[in-house]
């Protein structure tokens, strides 16, 4: 991003790929550390449809394996 004087919001994700949603990745963090499930509100949402790296492989990134 520096070295290319990119500025803005970039996705660093595969194309594909659909986020899961707060209440899924919090109960993975919860269930992980062996703590209660956290009570969610819906504050805050997460996307429901995949994001695309469009922006930054045109920018010149590429994704390695």
């Amino acid at each position: 991003m520096v070295t290319n004087d990119l500025t803005g919001p970039f996705n660093a994700v595969p194309d594909t790929a659909v986020p899961p949603t707060n209440r899924e990745f919090f109960a993975r963090i919860s269930t992980g550390s062996g703590l209660p499930q956290l009570t969610y509100r819906a504050e805050i949402a997460t996307p429901t449809v995949p994001i695309s790296s469009a922006r930054l492989r045109a920018a010149g990134f590429s994704f390695r394996p």
